[in-house]
């Protein structure tokens, strides 16, 4: 009956307990919302953890007394926790298990007990008179409601002999041992037959604390003095520890019938200076990719003495602890109880430290090892080894920016992708950086590849727009796009023009047109060439210097030759605009053929015999459509005639059937072709006879040839004259009849190209 600590009035009786292998006892104050810690010899007290009132709400202790860490059950939040404290590292305060299923409000009370051995977390919550139980798996931590179907009061403790619990049937007051996962149950003190042994007296039965030893069952009720006990050898025989105060929870300081193993037997980590790296976990990288890292770690050996041993590495855990640079990833470290881990959401193409650390209730390995498979060297897993990811997709460059600097050529300039690390800056490639390269494209065509980020593009197609799209590559993948659009410069625009004609030269009224695209134009004139010799010809140049030009366009009128420095008819010229850019460089425009029209080339006849047929070639018009054909004839007996043909018509005629050949005589004929500008030159001269025709007139036949000197040719030849001199009357009063005809007065057809050209307009069949 001695006084431990005056303290304890500030607790209640499931916040106390009991190291029964160090013979220390464990307590929280709610004054002072410390966790204590009390040894049992001398009474030293000393702060285990201070002002967790801060983090959590205290309900009931339990001491592993294999694993010396301090188990509590809590309150965070509203929320029902478990928490651990280990001894050996009290700031390591760490929470294994949370109920976000419920809210857990208004409990009244509260039990827990720890199975130092396999793991297991039990206990007990009271509401409103109804008591549920629940076990934690701390290796899955999974929680699964037990007993369910028992009315059972608060109180629980471990049999570490069996690893069952000890439970009291609100009932009927027995205690039962009961299997946690099975919920198989025996009685192991039953209350009748303690009733009857007691005589009817208070036999403490249910329970609200149950605690046991090797040898005995001890118990306390709630507000009721002593102890009480059995021997398990005689369950039914009651025994009492008389007390002068209300015993509100009963502890027992044996462990249970089984002995502990030597400390060395019980860590991953044997000493300082071990002479193997067995005891601890081996490490390997067992799959890389771009965003997750699989390691794989062997559990660590026990030292060959410690074979056999039922308790050695209870409840083995790893901790994992992972970081980037100097910052800790979030959600590490990570405590789980399988030797192999998946970290996932990672960044490609990053290096990541690693650390498996192997613990247990009694210590941590203070290192892990990774085993390289290409050396074939154990090295340490910890800041000296870096984990690298894969490649990954890179991200598409920012700021894209493309605007032409030419008529063929065009700037591009992006900024990389970048992420802020630790205050700098760095390239958010997910790869290699010396890999960085950017691809430019148009219409799915590589247009250039640069490890810049500013690139002038050349051999573009003048006023086209270009869709630009920069995507980022990494030596392995390709970023999206980035896409932007740009047209390049327009050309100097091409020069129309209409030529004109004076009396007697020619000249062209030439325009460029000017649209909002040409902006960069800042002057313009004209170039001709003769036979490829420049010569300025033009009359003014235009200067925009910034003009502002309207969608429809601003026209540029020009004079090309002049009264004094008339063009050449028979050249052939090339004109085009020439512009001064605002980058000061000088483009020319399309090249334009002035061509200007000439009299056409003679054409060539032939007279079929003895068809009588006359027919002629088109000749070449040079440049001015032909308008119709002129047939000339001369003879002897009649002056000269003239007929003219359509140039559209058949290019032919039958001498025979034509009354203008009719007279038995020789006929010379010339055929001329005419255009806007003029007449041929006379075609070859053929001769057409009624009777006999010939096809080329070498010499003249005299006039006595064909009269003779016989007074019937003077007969003939009087026949004759009369005869002409009847036709030359029917013909003239023909042609008097048909002045009005279109191809009469033929003669304006030798007056200025202009007014040929404008009667021609009004006329469809000359």
């Amino acid at each position: 009956g001695r006084l431990l600590s005056k303290d304890f009035t500030w607790t209640t009786s499931s916040l106390v307990a009991l190291d029964n292998v160090n013979r220390k006892i464990y307590w929280y104050s709610i004054e002072e919302e410390t966790l204590f810690q009390t040894t049992m010899d001398n009474g030293k007290e000393k702060i285990l953890y201070p002002s967790l009132a801060a983090i959590l709400q205290p309900l009931a202790l339990s001491y592993d007394w294999v694993g010396q860490t301090v188990y509590l059950a809590a309150l965070v939040k509203g929320s029902f926790t478990i928490w651990r404290v280990p001894v050996i590292n009290p700031d390591g305060l760490e929470m294994v298990y949370e109920d976000k299923s419920t809210v857990s409000t208004n409990i009244d009370a509260a039990k827990i007990t720890m199975d130092p051995f396999n793991g297991y977390v039990y206990w007990s919550v009271t509401r409103e008179e109804s008591t549920s139980f629940f076990m934690l798996d701390l290796r899955s931590n999974l929680s699964i409601p037990i007993f369910s179907e028992l009315n059972l009061s608060p109180a629980l403790t471990l049999n570490p002999a069996t690893g069952c619990l000890l439970v009291s049937n609100k009932s009927n007051g027995d205690i039962l041992s009961c299997e946690p996962h099975s919920s198989n149950c025996s009685i192991e003190v039953m209350a009748a037959d303690v009733l009857l042994s007691s005589g009817n007296h208070e036999i403490g039965l249910p329970a609200t604390s149950i605690a046991i030893d090797e040898l005995r069952i001890y118990w306390t009720q709630f507000q009721l003095p002593g102890v009480y006990f059995i021997s398990l050898n005689n369950p039914s025989l009651l025994n009492v520890l008389s007390s002068s105060a209300v015993a509100s929870q009963v502890l027992t300081n044996s462990p249970g019938q089984q002995p502990l193993p030597v400390p060395r037997c019980l860590s991953p980590d044997l000493v300082e200076n071990n002479r193997a790296l067995t005891n601890r976990p081996i490490a390997q990288q067992i799959l890389i990719t771009s965003t997750t890292i699989l390691v794989r770690w062997n559990q660590p050996q026990l030292p060959p003495e410690c074979s056999g041993i039922t308790f050695s590495f209870p409840t083995l855990t790893y901790r994992i602890i992972a970081f980037h640079g100097m910052i800790l990833l979030e959600g590490y470290p990570m405590v789980l109880f399988e030797n192999e881990l998946l970290l996932k959401g990672l960044m490609p193409y990053t290096e990541y430290e690693l650390r498996v650390e192997a613990t247990n209730q009694y210590t941590v390995a203070r290192f892990s090892f990774h085993f390289d498979v290409e050396s074939g060297a154990v090295q340490a897993f910890g800041p000296d080894s870096k984990v690298m990811t894969k490649e990954g997709i890179p991200f598409p460059p920012t700021d894209l920016i493309a605007f032409p600097t030419g008529t063929h050529e065009m700037n591009v300039s992006w900024t990389p992708p970048l992420f802020l690390l630790d205050g700098n800056f760095i390239n958010d490639l997910n790869g290699n950086p010396n890999n960085q390269y950017f691809y430019i494209y148009s219409k799915k065509r590589v247009l250039a590849k640069t490890k810049n980020t500013t690139i002038e593009l050349s051999d573009l197609v003048p006023d086209t727009t270009y869709n630009i799209k920069v995507v980022t590559f990494n030596g392995v993948f390709k970023s999206t796009a980035a896409e932007t659009a740009a047209t390049t410069w327009p050309l100097p625009p091409p020069v129309e023009y209409i030529i004109t004609s004076g009396p007697s030269y020619q000249t062209a009224n030439a325009s460029v047109t000017l649209y909002p695209n040409h902006f960069p134009i800042l002057e313009l004139y004209l170039l001709a060439s003769i036979e490829n010799s420049n010569s300025t010809i033009v009359s003014k140049t235009e200067y925009l210097n910034g003009t502002m030009i309207p969608q429809s366009g601003h026209i540029i009128h020009f004079s090309i030759g002049s009264e004094n420095n008339p063009l050449q008819l028979d050249e052939e010229y090339s004109i085009q605009s020439v512009a001064l850019y605002i980058d000061s460089e000088y483009r020319t425009g399309p090249i334009t053929e002035l061509r200007f029209s000439k009299i056409p080339d003679a054409p060539v006849v032939t007279l079929m015999v003895p068809q009588n047929i006359l027919s002629w070639t088109v000749p070449q018009n040079n440049g001015a459509p032909i308008l119709m054909y002129k047939i000339v004839s001369n003879s002897s007996l009649q002056e000269s005639h003239t007929l003219f043909v359509d140039g559209m018509a058949e290019r032919e005629i039958d001498l025979t059937s034509s009354k203008n050949f009719n007279l038995p005589t020789v006929y010379k004929i010339n055929v001329f072709a005419i255009n806007m500008v003029g007449e041929s030159p006379p075609s070859n001269t053929v001769a057409f006879n009624n009777e006999i025709q010939v096809t080329e007139l070498e010499e003249e036949f005299p006039i006595a040839l064909t009269i003779g000197v016989s007074i019937s040719g003077f007969i003939f030849l009087a026949c004759a004259v009369l005869l002409i001199m009847f036709l030359l009357f029917v013909f003239l009063k023909k042609r008097k009849a048909k002045k009005s005809h279109p191809c009469y007065g033929i003669s304006v057809l030798y007056g200025p190209a202009h007014e040929l050209f404008a009667r021609k307009s009004t006329i469809t069949k000359p």
